[in-house]
């Protein structure tokens, strides 16, 4: 079953709204952030990538809600669903249109394990990405030449534009 594409604006209200729900302690609630992911100078450094983590979230585009709940122990344990520890990704925030079981994945918001250039954290994903388009505050559109992916985006680390610990990919669909 073919679900209508989400527009671009409605994907970025969608992880704002998330965001405020975020378990992880680096990220306050919406209202009390700045502009940017605030790290401590030593954390700011991107790490050099790991070929061993190389993975392609691209292949997730044909899965269905009833095949990530099959891969993935604490894919149905959280709400929205989650994939922890998955390449170089602390956690995967899957976002589908409805629960069915045969509901294909619309947007994937993706918290880094640390600090990455952002054209090392989207090639250790598989995704094929472009040059920066638009920003918006602290996150940046990115062009997709992956076909797979209607939109892209990082949001930005500190004062340093090209590095990220935070991506939200979205299907075409």
């Amino acid at each position: 079953m073919k679900h209508a594409t989400l527009p671009g604006a409605f994907a970025l209200l969608l992880l704002l709204s998330l965001s405020s729900c975020r378990q992880h302690e680096e990220t306050p609630p919406i209202g009390v952030q700045d502009d940017s992911i605030a790290v401590s100078d030593d954390t700011e450094n991107p790490r050099a990538p790991d070929e061993a983590y190389v993975v392609d979230l691209g292949k997730w585009y044909d899965m269905t809600y009833a095949d990530f709940d099959r891969l993935f122990a604490t894919f149905s344990t959280t709400n929205p669903p989650m994939i922890l520890d998955y390449g170089i990704c602390d956690s995967i925030k899957c976002i589908f249109p409805s629960d069915d079981a045969d509901a294909n994945a619309v947007i994937l918001i993706c918290d880094l394990d640390h600090v990455y250039t952002v054209d090392d954290a989207f090639r250790m994903l598989g995704i094929l990405a472009g040059r920066n388009t638009t920003t918006d505050g602290n996150w940046v559109n990115i062009e997709s030449r992956d076909e797979r992916f209607e939109s892209l985006k990082y949001r930005i680390v500190g004062t340093h534009a090209d590095r990220t610990q935070q991506l939200l990919l979205q299907f075409k669909r």
